[in-house]
């Protein structure tokens, strides 16, 4: 929401789909999986903010502006369960 169309993590063309954790479920439940476990990248918002910056041209401000951003997105995570980037991990049923 912060960085709109300087989010890094569009990362296109690698990145063509962006999943929420319902969806994950939907597509582990459709092709027999059950997810196992999900782990945040705690350390990928600070990547991620930090790229976002440097996309919008904040010069020097990028390091300060990008660990506030990535505080403030762990934080919230954490209060929420949801995180910015997560793995998956998922066994057959």
């Amino acid at each position: 929401k912060i960085y709109d169309t300087y989010w890094a993590g569009y990362d296109t063309p690698r990145h063509l789909y962006h999943f929420d954790q319902n969806t994950m479920k939907l597509l582990a439940k459709r092709f027999d999986f059950k997810i196992i476990d999900t782990i945040p990248m705690k350390l990928d918002a600070y990547y991620v903010s930090l790229l976002s910056e440097k996309y919008k041209g904040s010069g020097l401000m990028a390091y300060p502006k990008s660990f506030i951003n990535a505080y403030k997105s762990n934080s919230y995570g954490k209060k929420s369960g949801n995180y910015s980037s997560l793995i998956f991990v998922l066994a057959i049923k």
